[in-house]
């Protein structure tokens, strides 16, 4: 115990029950579960994600609350290492609001300016997981459940709480949700897309196909289990709570982009009217969220790489038979994203990138790939993805398409017809179909 630096003075069970209203407890630290932010800079505690009030546990209720704040540190620990390792792509949550440009610009910027060091937290992790390890032994947790302190009060008192910046919880979050998912193929998602939104009589498989409609990605909380001792009610409660937090993270990212470049037509889009709730996560309409993540990709000089996986037209299994990468980067004062020579050779990238994986829908012969990559790096990128982004359902749930259409904005409608004459739209796959956007280091591309 005194290695791992513990403050409790614990007595016998004689001594405790003798003398109960004068028991040697070190003086509780201020809270900080019901503390306000500030600034952004400022931190917050692990606890808060908890889905509970800490100062609900007592008694009984202490076993559960160190089992389940130790998931929590087991957890961070193993965001720490995958960070460290340059695995961007494990920080690629599901959260049901189709945002996942906005956190994969995010994730790439904090990985390729270095703006977060988790060293010193790293090794708190492993001391207050010992302190927690011993808490949790049959004599000392018998001892705190009689005291009557309430897992809030122990964790203050044992300093088991870890101060994490904003952007350090952003990390974990996102590690969170993504450990929790289970994603289908990019082929298969491409069948299940145009099943479920186009109209085209001849895609309409037999339900003996390969391919069975289901949902693109699907979330399993239980997978966390693997992190501790915990239920599977816990599991699906803090990821609950998680995606609800990173959903509204995530649009005030967007909003302090759009502040700090002070462009007019996208803070019409922060009007209250048009930020909706799908499943009680916030959105934005998709056309406006890209407009603003390429603001930041311009100042921020982040390189985009296109994955595109060709789907040959003249079968009927939907089944990938090439793929392709481009890396695109912004060399000039103009924020004008060209493409880069180095596309034969991703280990030449120095940098953190954000990824868009699409498809390419087309008779596939001989000499296609060729041609597609010649007409793919003589095309604007930012008009690609534009195009792309205006096809793409604006919100989750199609019944707030109103709002977008009673804009009437012509930039809107242009990049929409653009996606359909071009071959960047669901009906028009030929050219490129955006299907997902996530972040990749050049540690991992190497």
């Amino acid at each position: 115990m005194n290695a791992c630096k513990s403050k409790i003075k614990y007595l016998d069970a004689s001594q405790l029950l003798k003398n109960q209203n004068n028991l040697v407890i070190a003086p509780l630290a201020p809270s900080v579960f019901n503390s306000s932010l500030t600034n952004i800079k400022e931190k917050k505690s692990l606890a808060i994600l908890l889905p509970y009030d800490p100062s609900s546990k007592i008694k009984n209720g202490l076993i559960k609350g160190l089992e389940e704040y130790r998931m929590l540190l087991n957890v961070l620990q193993a965001a720490i290492l995958e960070y460290n390792a340059g695995n961007l792509e494990k920080f690629d949550p599901l959260v049901g609001e189709n945002a996942c440009q906005i956190r994969a610009v995010k994730m790439a910027i904090l990985s390729a300016k270095n703006l977060i060091d988790f060293s010193q937290i790293e090794s708190q992790v492993k001391e207050k997981s010992k302190i927690i390890e011993l808490l949790l032994s049959q004599k000392n947790i018998n001892l705190l459940m009689q005291t009557k302190m309430t897992l809030k009060e122990i964790l203050e008192r044992e300093s088991l709480i870890i101060q994490l910046t904003s952007d350090e919880l952003f990390v974990l979050k996102s590690f969170i949700l993504t450990e929790s998912k289970i994603s289908q193929s990019s082929d298969k998602i491409f069948y299940i897309q145009k099943k479920l939104f186009c109209k085209t009589a001849h895609l309409y498989l037999n339900e003996d196909s390969y391919f069975k409609l289901s949902k693109i990605e699907k979330i399993h909380p239980k997978i966390l289990k693997r992190y501790g001792d915990v239920s599977s009610k816990f599991t699906e409660k803090i990821v609950r709570r998680t995606r609800k937090l990173l959903s509204k993270e995530s649009i005030d990212f967007l909003k302090e982009i759009i502040i700090n470049n002070n462009d007019k037509s996208l803070k019409n889009m922060l009007l209250q009217r048009f930020t909706t709730r799908h499943l009680n996560y916030y959105c934005l309409p998709m056309f406006w969220s890209y407009k603003t993540i390429f603001l930041i990709l311009q100042k921020e000089k982040i390189p985009i790489i296109i994955h595109a996986k060709f789907i040959d037209k003249k079968n009927n299994d939907f089944k990938v038979i090439d793929e392709e990468y481009l890396i695109y980067e912004n060399h000039n004062d103009l924020n004008i994203y060209t493409y880069s020579a180095k596309s034969n050779n991703l280990s030449n990238l120095n940098s953190s990138a954000i990824v868009i994986q699409g498809i390419v829908y087309q008779n596939y012969d001989k000499n296609f790939k060729n041609n597609w990559k010649k007409l793919m790096i003589k095309s604007s990128i930012k008009n690609m993805i534009l195009a792309g982004a205006a096809d793409h359902r604006q919100y989750p749930n199609p019944e707030y398409d109103y709002l977008i259409n009673e804009l009437k904005n012509e930039e809107y409608e242009y990049y929409k017809t653009l996606a359909n004459e071009k071959g960047f739209s669901l009906i028009n796959p030929s050219t490129f179909f955006i299907q997902h956007v996530y972040a990749s280091s050049s540690l991992v591309l190497k």
